[in-house]
């Protein structure tokens, strides 16, 4: 399944590619969302198409040096466990080439993807575990600030799902439970700082999970035992409220959202828009439905008439569209 670029490098959003691979067609409720983040080079586009057999672009040192491959929002549409999942790589953060504008945009993308996802993936390398910057805790910092404000709880009754994969793990010269801890810790910190200790506690709000990856380059085999583990775990997936051939749509109003409420101090979701996004998606959607439906029902009322069929028959046909 290969990815296609929802949002580009400047922040346009690029619509009607999400359903090349066919399954984004599909008017179900039941499926997931699953995005990644995390620093630039760091393995987040490798890691989604090894888990879900998907093609996203990946860096070759070799070829090109390193440098940023994913820019904006790529997306595309797997099969997990017999369900659909709508996969977010996103651009990676601490990018020398975003320059000035690094931070602004890294912000709205980690808004964009607390909006959609059932599960957020956060990928660190472990030499990384404990630094601010190189960890991610500057994108903990914007999510867990702006679910206080979109209001404890409002956004889905499920918690969000924070997994935190561990790249490049060595068991031998480091213990994964002392990086739990450590990552535990300063997640806490972070929630205090931004929320006030009279908040609901972090894991009333988010649930954590650690994953350690060692290197495929010297422990394949250990990888892909982490990988096999993470695919059948990565479930099971809450009912939506948007349906799957509308999620695309739904996306480009939350990021449209997002653009229109920047403040002096960053980015901010604004949760009634949210919601009204929310309901404006899936009355479309029910607007469609049931046009679709007349329609097939005056279809097949004129072909009637044109086979001269008895009276009785058409006035049936006339009083189930009323």
């Amino acid at each position: 399944m290969n990815g296609a670029q929802l949002i580009d490098e400047d922040g346009k959003c690029w619509e009607g590619r999400l359903g090349r691979g066919g399954l984004a067609y599909r008017d179900i409720l039941d499926y997931g969302v699953v995005a990644v983040i995390g620093c630039q080079s760091s393995g987040k586009s490798t890691l989604l198409n090894r888990v879900f057999g998907t093609d996203f672009p990946v860096l070759d040192v070799n070829k090109a040096g390193r440098r940023r491959t994913t820019t904006g929002v790529w997306g595309a549409v797997a099969r997990n466990q017999g369900n659909p999942v709508v996969l977010l790589d996103v651009e990676g953060s601490d990018s020398r080439e975003r320059g000035e504008g690094m931070h602004s945009f890294e912000a709205r993308t980690a808004l964009f993807s607390m909006a959609l996802a059932d599960v957020i993936v956060v990928n660190m390398w472990l030499h990384d575990v404990g630094r601010h910057q190189a960890a991610n805790y500057d994108l903990f910092e914007v999510v867990f600030s702006q679910r206080k404000q979109a209001g404890i709880g409002q956004l889905g009754a499920e918690k969000k799902r924070i997994v935190v994969a561990v790249r490049d793990f060595d068991a031998e010269v480091a213990d994964l439970e002392e990086v739990e801890s450590i990552l535990t810790k300063d997640l806490v910190r972070i929630w205090n700082e931004t929320n006030g200790m009279e908040s609901p506690s972090l894991s009333d709000v988010f649930s954590l999970e650690f994953r350690s990856f060692p290197h495929p380059k010297y422990d394949m085999d250990g990888f892909n035992e982490a990988v096999q583990s993470f695919r059948q775990d990565v479930g099971p997936w809450c009912t939506k409220k948007v349906s799957l051939n509308r999620f695309e749509d739904y996306s480009v109003s939350v990021w449209n959202s997002i653009g229109r409420n920047i403040h002096a101090d960053g980015w901010t979701l604004d949760l009634p828009e949210h919601v009204e996004m929310i309901l404006r998606v899936a009355c479309d959607g029910a607007r469609s439905l049931a046009l679709r439906s007349v329609e097939e029902e005056f279809l097949d009322l004129r072909y009637s008439v044109g086979t001269r069929k008895i009276l009785a028959q058409h006035a049936a046909t006339v009083n189930r569209g009323n």
